[in-house]
């Protein structure tokens, strides 16, 4: 049943129709936020430029309307959704997906010089004063933000209703690339280091191939290169991520190990899990909190180290024996849809219920 219908006004650089249109990690809580807001009957006005101010004016200025902003967010979008909330004195529902400060120095070991590390923790005071509700990626994320009385969510990564289906279609029609046994490479493409580290590695383990698949920072790879059991598939669509996670035997997350990658829950995790095959990851907080919350600890290894070739080829061994439960995999999976999620902070965000006895010890609500 359809309850309170609102126009919403998004702030962000373009609408996310199709999921044919994700084609990196980073606008998947986009594109399901936007779909699920369809799917319960609000209508959706795209504010991404002062023109929107003019052509869209009736609509725009109608005080009634509900703010939505996902962060990090390009500079020109978050003025306009500060300028409109403060002249309206509306508030905004902020999806916040990561520290911009922290994770550029957690991913690359690069920081901010320091007057751009000071416009973008003023940015930040400024658009938490103008929230409402804050939705957040992971539980210790909260501890990089200055939380004042917004209510609080906490969403980690989840899958999709169309998706966990393609997955269930695509778990008994296993295509062979070769004989031997295949490791996915589901981290960032942008660590060319590690990646060439990694690559070294898999060259003298005579039975493994590694995929690699992404943009490939520096790389001089094409799509479909093969080279000493290395295959580089270049950028792939997002439902192209999902038939491929049938056509391998594990999936690496070699993260980086330091405080902030320690409490991140990487989109990707959803989509690994739901894979249904066994994960070998670094031992990160995060994603150990994460396997905890879907009760799916068994389908994954930790490793510390997965430059060192007697480590790895005894954590692939021993992985591969793993006798993954698909039926109860896909059904603790099943809990973590993104559209009923989302259609219930929606609910809670949009007609301001009172949910007390939902927010946990920590003052926030797990969704």
């Amino acid at each position: 049943m359809m309850g309170l219908i609102m126009t919403i006004l998004l702030f962000d650089q373009k609408l996310i129709p199709l999921l044919e249109d994700v084609n990196n990690g980073g606008v998947i809580r986009k594109y399901f936020s936007q779909k699920s807001l369809r799917e319960n009957g609000h209508e959706l006005i795209l504010v991404n430029s002062f023109n929107d101010l003019y052509l869209k004016y009736k609509c725009i200025f109608d005080k009634s309307n509900i703010f939505w902003l996902h962060y990090p967010a390009n500079k020109k979008v978050i003025i306009l959704a500060l300028f409109l909330s403060l002249i309206q004195r509306t508030k905004i529902i902020l999806t916040i997906h990561d520290s911009p400060i922290e994770q550029r120095l957690g991913v690359s070991s690069k920081r901010y010089h320091l007057h751009k590390k000071y416009l973008l923790k003023l940015t930040e005071l400024i658009l938490l004063l103008r929230s409402s509700d804050l939705i957040f990626a992971t539980p210790e994320l909260i501890k990089y933000f200055k939380i004042s009385n917004q209510r609080l969510f906490v969403m980690p990564p989840g899958i999709g209703e169309e998706e966990i289906q393609l997955i269930k279609d695509e778990l008994e029609n296993k295509i062979v690339l070769s004989s031997k046994k295949k490791a996915l490479y589901f981290g960032s493409m942008m660590r060319s280091g590690a990646i060439e580290r990694l690559k070294d590695v898999f060259t003298t383990i005579p039975d493994w191939e590694l995929i690699l698949v992404g943009p490939l920072e520096g790389s001089t790879h094409s799509s479909k290169d093969y080279q000493d059991n290395i295959m580089y598939l270049g950028q792939k669509s997002h439902k192209e991520i999902l038939f491929l996670f049938q056509e391998v035997d594990v999936i690496l997350i070699p993260y980086p190990q330091n405080d902030y990658m320690n409490i991140s829950m990487p989109i990707k995790l959803g989509y690994a899990f739901s894979s249904c095959k066994p994960i070998i990851s670094t031992p990160l907080r995060g994603i150990k909190e994460y396997s905890s919350i879907v009760k799916l600890e068994q389908n994954i290894f930790y490793l510390d180290n997965f430059f060192d070739y007697n480590e790895l080829v005894s954590s692939l061994d021993k992985v591969t024996s793993i006798l993954i439960d698909k039926e109860y995999t896909l059904s603790q999976m099943g809990n973590m849809i993104w559209e009923q999620r989302l259609a219930k902070i929606i609910k809670i965000a949009i007609s301001s219920e009172c949910v007390k006895d939902e927010i946990n010890d920590h003052n926030f609500i797990l969704v």
